[in-house]
């Protein structure tokens, strides 16, 4: 989507049409409303005492200027009360309007930066607000489409006008921009089918990006996955025929920068293996791999925002199937990397055993923070259902970086216990350690699942997502259409943001 920044007074503005957002107190936006009014007769103010416009929250009200002005139309849309205005709702706003600009068939259109009334909204932000809304409004996945494609309504370009602040508001689209194309980015690979988005297909995806943007990137397949003695994640790769890969992308690596490895699960489809799913629903368990999408899609997005860090995301890739040459069985006991055993007692608990090994791969960068992201556990589901990802970890400072990340994005997220019991309970008799708690009545199958993975991290400040109830976004929302989430990417930009600024 092309987006542009125009310097220019509101009633000079020519566009088809331009959006001017309005609070619920209308004696709020009244500077606006006469402004227009004057020119338009007061067809605003007639439409306010009329009742027809309210300023409630993403209500949206036509008026046909009738060339009284040189823009064409004038869509109000409320913001609803100046007191609750933050940038969650500006991109609620923006999605919303970019939804109904759509289905117009209008395919460019101008808004008046909104919001300046509450003094203790950036103006940069604002603007980045603005474009992330629109552009994760107006996306859709049809690539696979070949009917009815003149359906298919997409707004190609839009406008950010104000008469001053232009060098604040091009800094904000620019940031918006690149977060928002990243996120969707994201949701395109988790989006593809699993006959596609093969772990083949996602590195190579993975290496096109770096390579356009200058981001170091390996990839390794089985021979080297073994001589780094991953058993853990080759027992799971095994049991595909699927060839796995592990991608390495390695942003900025200099030696004087403080590290930080992002980790995300590729299960780029899960059956179950052996301990097979129902059938029911299994055609989502191809966005298994929404971690890995996410580390990616932040890679690309923090490459271009030119972070101070060392960034290094490192994505464990492979199908979870039972029809491969060498299939993980319930009581199989597997080495992994960092030398400890594991009693495998169910292969639908397979995404931590990848993520096992790479955990301790991290210590190779020696970073100093290590997050992992993934979709490991539907109890974490059935606790935070679609509203909060779950958060385990033992370092309070960490844990509360994040939590505030996730509140600026909202892509929220809600901690959850990891104690000393949940590494104990995951201890196995015949084992070093087992990858489920069989006693299914002693419950805390997410905390238990983060105290698994506890077992195998190194020396660094350490912190586990997990996003198995927020990667899928069943029914759609202001800028969320139905769909992979794409959550993640905007949580672990920020948090980096906030980061970059601490060590910068």
């Amino acid at each position: 989507m092309k987006i542009e920044v125009e310097k220019n007074s509101l009633l000079n503005v020519d566009a088809e049409s331009l959006v001017i957002g309005i609070f619920e107190n209308i004696e709020d936006s009244k500077h606006l409303i006469d402004e227009i009014d004057a020119k338009l007769d007061g067809s605003i103010n007639e439409r306010i005492e009329i009742g027809d416009f309210k300023g409630k929250m993403g209500q949206i009200s036509t008026i046909y200027t009738r060339k009284k002005i040189p823009a064409k139309r004038i869509l109000l849309v409320g913001l609803g009360k100046k007191e609750d205005l933050d940038y969650e709702r500006i991109r609620r706003v923006s999605g919303i309007v970019i939804k109904k600009i759509r289905d117009s068939e209008v395919k460019k259109f101008k808004i008046w930066l909104m919001g300046l009334e509450k003094t203790d909204l950036k103006v940069e932000e604002i603007a980045r607000a603005i474009t992330e809304g629109a552009i994760l409004g107006n996306y859709k996945f049809y690539i696979h489409k070949t009917e009815k494609l003149d359906e298919i309504k997409l707004v190609e370009e839009f406008s950010v006008v104000y008469n001053d602040l232009i060098d604040e508001i091009k800094n904000g689209i620019r940031s918006g921009q690149i977060i928002a194309e990243a996120t969707n980015f994201s949701k395109d690979l988790t989006n593809e089918p699993a006959n596609i988005a093969t772990p083949t297909y996602i590195a190579e995806q993975a290496k096109k990006m770096a390579d356009e943007l200058g981001i170091k990137c390996n990839i390794y397949g089985e021979k080297e996955i073994e001589e780094m003695k991953m058993g853990s994640f080759l027992s799971v790769a095994r049991g595909s025929n699927e060839p796995c890969k592990l991608v390495v992308l390695d942003y900025n690596p200099n030696e004087n920068l403080e590290t930080i490895v992002l980790i995300g699960k590729g299960i780029t489809f899960d059956t179950g293996g052996i301990s097979i799913k129902p059938s029911m629903g299994m055609w989502e368990m191809k966005q298994d791999m929404a971690g890995a999408a996410a580390v990616i899609g932040a890679l690309k997005a923090i490459s271009q925002l030119k972070s101070p860090l060392h960034i290094v995301g490192i994505t464990p890739l492979t199908e979870n199937t039972p029809g491969g040459r060498d299939p993980n069985l319930p009581g199989d006991i597997v080495k992994s990397r960092k030398g400890k055993t594991i009693e495998i007692l169910h292969t639908d608990a397979e995404g931590r055993l990848i993520l096992i090994d790479v955990l301790d791969y991290a210590n190779e960068f020696k970073p100093k923070v290590v997050v992992d992201i993934a979709t490991l556990t539907g109890a974490c589901a059935v606790a935070l259902g679609i509203y909060a990802s779950g958060l385990f970890t033992t370092d309070d400072d960490l844990a509360n970086k994040l939590i505030e990340a996730g509140e600026e994005t909202q892509e929220r997220l809600w901690r959850l216990p990891l104690w000393k019991d949940h590494e104990k309970i995951m201890e196995s008799k015949i084992a070093d350690v087992r990858n489920i708690n069989p006693n299914r009545k002693e419950g805390a199958g997410a905390s238990n699942a983060a105290g698994f993975l506890k077992h195998f991290i190194g020396d660094y400040r350490w912190a586990h997502i997990d996003i198995a109830g927020t990667d899928l976004e069943s029914k759609g929302k202001d800028y969320t259409p139905p769909g992979a989430s794409g959550v993640g990417v905007r949580l672990i930009v920020q948090f980096l943001k906030n980061w970059g600024k601490k060590s910068g």
